[in-house]
This record gives C-alpha cells, structure tokens and sequence, in this order.
C-alpha cells in the first residue's frame, strides 16, 4: 500500500482484509488430509484453514489486481489483467503472458491450465513451465465465452458456456469442437457452471434467474427452476449426498432446492447486501459446511444440520468493511480499533487476531434489537455513511461509550461496543433548532473524556450537549443566530472548557454553563477539520489552503503553522490528523496521496511518504508504536509500526522543496555525505572528561584484584606425583637405568637468581619507562593496554622491595595529575589512583613532605573537573526538558 519507504513507519499487515468479488476458491490437500480457503484481496491472495478460518499466509504482492482465481494441489493460478502468474507457498514460480486483452478466468485440468479472455480465445499451456500447448480461437457468430467447466471423467474436455446462452463442448487436445447443445440453452448470459455429485449432470445459472440442471450426456434437461427472477451470481451441489443445490442470487439471497422433490426447499434473506452479493460459492466435499465468500469482504463458512435443503446457518464468519468503504477509525483501545463504513455500519476491529473482531451492526433511526427493516422502508431506517465518530472506555460497562453522526441526518448513534451492539439512544436536537432553516444535518461528534456527555455540532452551527446515559439534552449553543456550519468539536481533558471550530474560527465554551470565553480566534484561512490532544491543551486546524495551524486552546492563540512557505506542505485537501502520545508529531494524510509526519517543537517536515491511494483516515494507538491507516479503493486497514521507537532513525528535518515522490533513502545519503562528523577525543564545547573506550569492568577489576586473587587462590595444595612418566629420557646399555645428568646440572644452580632476573625484566617496564621520563600519553597507553592482574603488579613494582623508589612513585602520580587535568581517560586514571595508595600507602605516610602538594593537586584536579562537568548535566538537562514541552 505504500509506494514509496517511509523513516519513522513501516508496513506490517493488514487487517480486516479477507475478500472481494473473485470468487473464494476451495483446496484440498491430500497428503496433510486438510482444507484451505483461498481468497484474492487486491495485489495479492490469502490462504485460510477451513477449521477455524485462520489465515495461514499471505502471497506477495503481484504487478496489478488479481481478477480471478484458480487451485489444484499445490499450484494456484492468479489472473492479473493480460497475465497468469502460477504461485506455489505466495512464491510466484511462473507466468504467462499469451493473452492481447484482459482474461476472464483460468481453469486447471491435469497438468494443463487454461485461460480465456474477452476475445473468446482459449489457450492451453503447462501448468508448471507455462508452456503453451495450444490455443483455441472461438470467434463465432453469437457466441462468446463467458463460463468455463470441466467435466468429471471428461478426458481433454471443457463445457463452455456463451453470452448467448448456447453452450459446446470442446476438446482441447485436438483444439476441435465436439458437440454443440440443441435442447440445453439458457435463455440469457450463462453466469453459473458447477458439477454435480453425479456424472454427466451439471448445474448453470443464467442472469434471468433461470437454473438449469442438465445431462449433458444425453442433451437433456433434467430439471429448471427460477429464483426470484434474479441474476444467478453462484451454483454449488451438496457434496455430502444430500440432492440439494444451493443458488445464490443477485438480490443477496440463498436458495436451497431440494432436486428429489423438484421444490425449493429454504431460503435466506439478507444472506449479503444487495450492492455486495455472493460471487463465490463451493461446497465442501464429504462435509454438511459451504463457504461463501461476497464483495462486500465477507468470508463465512455456512453449516447444514440435515440432508432435506433446510436452511444454512453460519458456522464461522469474517467480515470487514467493503473496497474503500472505511469512512472513520478510531483506537479504542491498545488491542481494539472502531471502523465506521460507508453503510453506516460500526465494526470492532481487533489487532490480535481476527475471532475476537465484532460487527456492531449498521446504524438506524430507530431503536430496539427487534425492528425489523422491510425492503419498503429500509432505506427510511437506515442511516447514511459515517462522518464522524467518538469514542471513550471510560464507564463502558455501565453505559454506550461510542457515538456516531451520518450523511445528511440530523440523528447521532450512540453504540455500545462493551457488548458490541447498537446503543439505546438516537441523539436529536429540539424542535426549534429545525425552525429557519430547510435541512439539519450532525456534523460532528465529540465524547468527554470521563464517557459521560456528548457534544453534536450542526450544519447550522449549534451545537448541543447530551448525557450519553440517559440520552436527555443537557445544553445548547448557537441556537439563537445564524452562524457558519460546524466543522468540528472537542472538549478538554477536565470537561471545563468546549472548543467549536466552524468555518469562519474557533469558538470557546464553558462547558458547564456553555457561556462564551473570549473572543472568537480566526486563523488564516477557513477551518477544515480539527484534531485535539487533550493532554498538551493542542489543536491541531487542517484549513481549506492544505495548511495546519496548531492552536494553544488554554492561552487562545496560535502557536504553529505549516505551509508552504516554511515547509513543504500538503497540495490538496487534508483528510484526517493524529498527535503522538507525547503531542511532539502530528500524523496527517492528504489527498495527494501523501502521509506526513510533522514535529511540533522544531516546527519542521521530519517524513513524508506518498501511497498507492489517499488514506482517507488514520489512527495512533496510545503509545504511539502503531499506526492504523485506511485507504481509498482498497481492502482492510494497514498496521504500520513506529520504528523509531526500537531503531534509531534520521530525524532531520527535510528540506523545503521536498517532493513527495522523491525518495527518502537517496535524501538521507545525501545529508550522511554533506555532514560528515568525527568526533574527537574531548569537545570543549560540550564535555570537561573522557573516558577510557574498553568499559567499566575492567577497572572495578583492578580495584578489587586482591579479592579477586584470594578467592582464586587453590583450596588444596598440589599432590606430588606417585609414579614417574614414561617419557623420562634413560640411559642406552642392556641395564634400564635414568639419565640424571641434565638434572643435576639444573640443581647445582640457584633458582631464585633466574626469577629475579625475571621479575626485573618483565615486570618492572613501568620503571624502565619512569626512569627514561616518557611522556604521559605512553605510559598511559602502555598500562591501558595491560590486563588488570599486569597493571596491579606494575604498579606495585614502584616500590623499593621491587626495584624502584620514591621518586618513581611521586613521578607516577604526577603522571596521572596531568592525565586528569587534560580530562583523558578518567576513570582509569582514578582506579589507578586507588591502586597506588593501597599498595604505596606506608610509604606515602612516611614522606608525607614530599607527596603534600602533589595530592592536594590531585583532589584540586578532581574536584575542578567534576564541578565543570555537574553544570554540563544541569545544562543538558534543563535544555531537554524545554525542548519536550511543545509550548516553546
């Protein structure tokens, strides 16, 4: 859904996408003795298990839409326009591309597939390579291929079926026709071919609402009936031996016709929508189940609990709302999202998984779970598209906690989503708000935070406050003169103040008395919409210029504005507007087909990505880490997740001639190659000290070297060994005897003079190093790179029973004085501080002269450093916690 990366957003699903006109197609699986349901949602397709109606796993996505589906064993052929694309596991593994005009289906028999397009074209080819094997040209006077079949035990054989009505049978081995049917004739399109249980009879459906059920063996017609004189959208046979044979029609109904008793058995109204009628119909083979799936983006899985044609119930049900029918979303919750549609239907959409989703109904005038909507007075009783939508989960088990207005209705829904059911209350204003004026319509909506009231506002600028529990009218404003239409309204987190935002400017309200505070605030230009966050006291304003003013409502005075002449601003109408959890971004989307990320304390454009279709409305959960965005002409809801929050991204602002379809990841190259920084060892600017790169741990190490070498230290002493090696060298001769000799000469010598000579070359570097005066970075260097046992020893060779001085110690000191007034390396510095004095203490304490000055330094040093860097901290501090706040 996205065409171009976005820094901050990244796509991770979709939800409530589970189908749309193609027909959902069923695939059984022999080897793992399972059913899948197979559905085309857009671009790509989706795989459900029959059990349960979980969805396995999603194809990838295709050049262009899939128009028609098909599926044997492993294979699934998907049809996008001139192309078929075989895919395997969402992998596509082959394609062709034959075909001069757009395909109308594509069926597979045996190792072949077959495709046919609108110029009555047939062409055959291998279902794996796509090679192609033949192609069948059918041009012929009155005919035109609108429904392929094959039949059972037919070898090479295909019924197709015409516009005309007039059907043949065809060979495609050959590329001849076989037979042409002289008694079987439809008397319009043939829109329906299915096969029955039994060979040589097959179903078809014509867009009279004629059904046909025929040998076409013998040419026969065995039995015909009509359906409500109504299109037959699908056929399907029982396939449990039961002699039933389901028809779904274009009016949204489900026939049921018992073909032992020639009569139709059952029937079910209201099956689908009758703008959204059932294109897909298949009956499970040895099972009493049928799924069903409609435009509407409905998948169901329908049960039968006998075998006489009573009728179906629905077993397990996923719904969504229809292509780009998603008018309103609003999180409910962190886990639960509300959909308005453009049926006026409300939806519980849930993040999780889709069982715990509820279909909250559609909208009506009336109230009552009982009322029943006739087909003469439905379109009186049901509300238009949703406009707006509030909701709050406050108080959600004791009382409605939704509200929604609609298209042209003066009537406001209230829903209870808490039992996920319509509400009780139909919101209307009074009587003399309808005087002087020709039509009243509800605009806008707005729930307090506490759930306890609602706020209308009205076309003719009133606007009036209910008590969502009982419904009653607690106030009005506006009702004495005529003013601008309402555009939007929103009450603060403490109910004490009312915000109306009309055409002409924001008006603010005394919430409990609803007497004017102040002055009207006109800004720019005319207001749009409005988005509040009522934890920072901002208004966000989208004007008619594509502009977005944020508006202080506390102080009553505009605080930010982006437009073109700062930033790169949107170039057509703004649709929707959310604010971050910590109100620093604000998220709009545009019909320019762009979603923007703007920051608030920088007054700055810090992303913008362009998508495939407007997103007509978008939602932030409430921490943030979500957004959920809905698009025109498309299935479902995106997630896209906030990465920011778990990856660093660049944040920088974009320039002011950004353009939406350039590409962010070519942007921030150029800003990495631009600002090229290394940073120094120490920055005066920013920092007093650094510190040594290789952590923590080894210091305190050194610190606590000798707990550490006592606890090391061998419980036990070593035992002597009882029996000599065999690789001691002997003597040659007949007699076994040792060779002594190297041994004795390495016993005559003295020992201790070797591990003297030792201790002094190796150990003692650091003197070698102080005696020769070399610099302190060398030194450094040199005992940085050591091992905290090694650092321990060389320090404690400075004294005289190791071969040093005095001298030696107070040079070492003053080595580390330079080091911390230079602010390098620090805490090294210090943990060697601390070493020196545990091992040097006694000699320190006895030329106490000597070390007087050279300590005092050193904790004049200390104190100097850490002084400089503790106004650093408060600075930094100070400075961050202005910039959090988004009134600067």
């Amino acid at each position: 859904m996205l065409s171009s990366k976005s820094r901050i957003f990244e796509h991770v699903h979709t939800v409530a996408s589970f189908c749309n006109q193609v027909p959902a197609q069923v695939k059984y699986d022999s080897n793992l003795n399972t059913v899948h349901v197979i559905t085309a949602t857009g671009n790509q397709y989706n795989v459900f298990s029959l059990a349960k109606l979980a969805k396995l796993y999603v194809s990838d996505l295709l050049p262009s839409k899939i128009t028609h589906l098909a599926a044997q064993d492993y294979s699934i052929a998907c049809v996008c326009h001139d192309k078929v694309f075989v895919c395997v596991r969402g992998k596509v593994c082959s394609s062709y591309s034959g075909h001069s005009c757009q395909i109308l289906g594509a069926l597979f028999i045996g190792d072949y597939l077959l495709s046919w397009d609108n110029s009555s074209e047939l062409h055959v080819y291998h279902k794996v390579t796509c090679v192609p094997v033949v192609t069948l040209s059918l041009r012929q006077p009155n005919f035109s291929i609108s429904k392929v079949l094959h039949p059972t035990t037919y070898l090479n054989k295909v019924l197709i079926g015409s516009v005309s009505g007039r059907l043949q049978l065809w060979n495609i081995k050959t590329g001849k026709m076989v037979y042409e049917f002289q008694k079987v004739m439809c008397d319009s399109i043939v829109c329906s071919l299915c096969q029955s249980p039994v060979v040589d009879v097959v179903g078809i459906g014509c867009q009279s609402g004629t059904i046909i059920v025929a040998n076409i063996k013998s040419d026969t017609v065995i039995q015909r009936f009509n359906q409500n004189s109504s299109e037959v959208t699908a056929l399907a046979f029982r396939l449990d031996d039961a002699p039933v044979l389901v028809c779904c029609t274009m009016d949204g109904c489900i026939g049921c016709w018992n073909l032992n008793e020639r009569t139709l058995q059952s029937i079910t109204r209201e099956a689908s929508d009758s703008s959204h009628p059932i294109t897909g119909l298949q009956c499970v083979k040895s099972q009493n189940l049928m799924v069903t799936s409609s435009s509407s983006n409905c998948l169901r899985i329908w049960t039968f609990d006998s075998k006489d044609g009573t009728a179906p119930r629905v077993l397990i049900e996923r719904f969504g709302h229809a292509e780009g029918a998603i008018s309103k979303l609003r999180f409910y919750d962190s886990e639960m999202l509300l959909s308005t549609g453009a049926d006026g239907s409300v939806k519980k959409l849930s993040l999780q998984h889709e069982r715990h989703s509820r279909n909250l109904g559609r909208s009506r005038t009336t109230t009552g779970k009982n009322t029943k909507l006739s087909s003469d007075f439905a379109e009186d009783i049901l509300l238009g598209a949703a406009t707006d939508m509030a909701c709050q989960v406050r108080r959600q088990a004791d009382w409605d906690s939704a509200v929604s207005c609609h298209l042209d209705s003066e009537v406001v829904c209230s829903w209870n989503v808490y039992k996920g059911t319509i509400g009780v209350h139909r919101l209307r204003p009074e009587p003399r708000q309808r005087e002087n004026v020709s039509f009243l319509a509800a605009t806008c909506v707005d729930l307090t935070c506490c759930g306890n009231f609602s706020v209308v506002g009205y076309n003719n600028g009133c606007v009036n406050k209910y008590n969502i529990q009982s419904g009653d009218l607690r106030g009005s404003v506006g009702s004495e003169e005529r003013v601008s239409c309402c555009v939007g309204v929103a009450v603060d987190n403490l109910n004490t103040k009312l915000v109306v935002a009309r055409s002409a400017g924001l008006s603010f309200y005394n919430f409990n008395n609803l007497k004017a505070i102040g002055s009207t605030l006109n800004l720019s230009e005319d207001i749009g919409a409005i988005r509040m966050h009522r934890e920072s006291c901002l208004l966000a304003a989208a004007l008619t210029d594509f502009s977005i003013e944020v508006v202080d409502y506390v102080e009553q005075c505009s605080v930010r504005r982006f437009n073109d002449t700062a930033v790169s601003c949107h170039t057509a109408r703004i649709l929707d507007m959310v604010f971050t959890t910590d109100s620093r971004w604000l998220v709009t989307s545009s019909l320019d087909s762009t979603i923007r990320v703007w920051n608030i304390p920088t007054g700055s454009l810090i992303d913008c990505f362009t998508t495939e279709n407007p997103a007509v409305t978008v939602d932030l959960s409430q921490t943030s880490d979500v957004l959920c965005a809905a698009f025109l002409n498309s299935i479902g809801v995106a997630v896209l997740s906030n990465i920011s929050l778990y990856r660093p991204v660049d944040l920088s602002p974009l320039p002011v001639d950004f353009k939406p379809n350039q590409s962010l990841e070519s942007m921030s190259i150029e800003l990495s190659d631009n600002f090229k920084y290394e940073s120094p060892d120490i920055v005066d600017a920013l920092c007093s000290l650094s510190l040594q790169g290789e952590g923590s741990s080894k210091w305190l190490n050194l610190i606590r070297h000798d707990i550490i070498k006592e606890r090391n230290k061998p419980r036990q002493p070593p035992k002597a060994v009882k029996s000599a090696p065999f690789f001691i060298p002997t003597v040659a001769g007949l007699e076994f005897k040792f060779d002594t000799a190297e041994t004795k000469r390495l016993l005559s010598r003295n020992p201790h003079d070797k591990q003297k000579k030792m201790f002094l070359d190796d150990i003692s570097v650091l003197v070698k190093m102080l005696d020769k005066r070399r610099t302190v970075n060398e030194i450094l260097s040199f005992l940085e790179t050591k091992s905290p046992a090694a650092i321990d020893f060389e320090i404690y060779s400075l004294s005289e029973e190791q071969g040093g001085s005095i001298e030696f110690v107070q040079l070492f000191f003053r080595c580390l004085l330079e080091s911390l007034r230079a602010g390098s390396s620090v805490d090294s510095c210090h943990a060697m501080i601390q070493v020196a004095l545990k091992h040097h203490g006694p000699s320190i304490l006895d030329n106490s002269l000597l070390f007087e000055k050279i300590l005092s330094q050193l904790k004049t040093a200390h104190e100097t450093k850490w002084k400089q860097v503790a106004k650093k901290f408060q600075i930094t501090v100070a400075v961050a916690s202005f910039l959090r706040s988004p009134l600067i």
